[in-house]
C-alpha cells in the first residue's frame, strides 16, 4: 500500500508542480499527503506522519485562503488539523495536540453553524468535543473533559435521531 502511495503522490506531485491552480489536481495531492500521513502513522512512524500531514495541512490552508467559503477545502482543512492533533497525541504532545484540536475544532464548528443538520459536519463537531474532551481528560481536567463528552454525547443523539438505523 505505502509503494503504490508513494508513487501516486510523485506523479500527483508532477502535476501540481505544472498546474498548481488546477482544483482537481490540488485535491488528489491533498489525499496522497493524507494518505501517505495514515500509512505512516498504522506503520507508527509518527515523525512521517506528521511530515505528511503538515504537507497536507499546508496545501489545505493555502487552498482555504483563497477560497475560505468552499466547503471541501474547509473540510480539508479541518481534517489536516485534526490528523496533526491525533499524531501529537500518539506522541504524548498534549500541549501541541491540543493547539491543533483547538483548530479542528474552530473549522468544525464553523461547518456546523452553517448546515446544522448537515450528518458530517454534526459528526464532524461531535469528533472534535470527544477529541478535546480526550486531552483535558489526560491532562486531568476532568469538570472540562466532562463539558466536551456531554457535547460530544448530544450531538451523537442529534445524529441518532436524524439518522436512526445509521449506526455508523
Amino acid at each position: 500500500a505505502l509503494e503504490n502511495r508513494e508513487k501516486c503522490y510523485e506523479l500527483t506531485q508532477t502535476l501540481y508542480d505544472l498546474e498548481p491552480e488546477d482544483v482537481d489536481v490540488t485535491e488528489r495531492l491533498i489525499d496522497a499527503f493524507r494518505g501517505l500521513g495514515d500509512v505512516y502513522q498504522a506503520k507508527g512512524d509518527l515523525n512521517q506522519a506528521l511530515e505528511y500531514f503538515q504537507k497536507y495541512n499546508e496545501i489545505s490552508k493555502e487552498r482555504y485562503d483563497l477560497e475560505p467559503n468552499d466547503m471541501d477545502f474547509t473540510k480539508d482543512l479541518g481534517v489536516s488539523y485534526s490528523r496533526i492533533g491525533d499524531v501529537y497525541q500518539a506522541k504524548d504532545d498534549q500541549k501541541q495536540a491540543l493547539e491543533y484540536y483547538v483548530k479542528y475544532f474552530e473549522i468544525s464548528k464553523k461547518l456546523y453553524d452553517l448546515e446544522p443538520n448537515n450528518i458530517y459536519f454534526i459528526r464532524e463537531m461531535s469528533v472534535s468535543y470527544f477529541k478535546l474532551g480526550e486531552i483535558y481528560k489526560t491532562q486531568g481536567d476532568l469538570k472540562r473533559a466532562l463539558e466536551y463528552f456531554q457535547k460530544d454525547y448530544k450531538l451523537n443523539k442529534k445524529l441518532y435521531d436524524l439518522e436512526p438505523n445509521n449506526v455508523d
